[in-house]
C-alpha cells in the first residue's frame, strides 16, 4: 500500500473547486472501490488519479514505457463502464472486466515484469 496513492487519492476525492454540474464529483463506490484496490495491491509504482468527470477515477501507472489505465466507473470497478488499458509501443488493449488480481498482474509487467497471460 502507498500513502502517496492514498493521498492522490483523498486529493482527487476533495478537489470540490473541479466538480459542478457538468463535471461531476467522484462517487462513492467508485472511491471505495479504488482506495480497497490501492491498499490491496502491493507496488513500489504510484498512481497519478485523477476523477472523470462522470462520477468515476482513473488511475494511471507508467514507468519505462510500458502503462496501465484504470478507469473504475461511478457504480464501481465490477461495473460494465470500468475497465483497464495497457500500453507499450504500438501494443495496446484493453480488458472490460478488471479486477483486483489482472490489475495487479499488470503492474507487475508495467514494472518490468513478463507480459500477463
Amino acid at each position: 500500500m502507498s500513502v502517496v496513492a492514498l493521498d492522490r487519492l483523498a486529493a482527487a476525492l476533495h478537489a470540490e473547486d473541479e466538480y459542478d454540474g457538468e463535471y461531476l464529483a467522484p462517487e462513492p463506490p467508485a472511491a471505495e472501490d479504488a482506495e480497497a484496490l490501492l491498499k490491496s495491491i502491493s507496488t513500489a509504482l504510484v498512481p497519478a488519479v485523477t476523477a472523470d468527470g462522470e462520477g468515476g477515477l482513473r488511475l494511471r501507472w507508467k514507468r519505462n514505457g510500458r502503462e496501465v489505465r484504470l478507469r473504475v466507473h461511478c457504480d464501481g470497478l465490477d461495473s460494465p463502464g470500468s475497465y483497464l488499458y495497457w500500453e507499450e509501443g504500438r501494443n495496446h488493449a484493453a480488458d472490460r472486466e478488471p479486477d483486483i488480481e489482472a490489475v495487479a498482474r499488470w503492474l507487475e509487467w508495467v514494472a518490468g515484469g513478463r507480459f500477463p497471460k
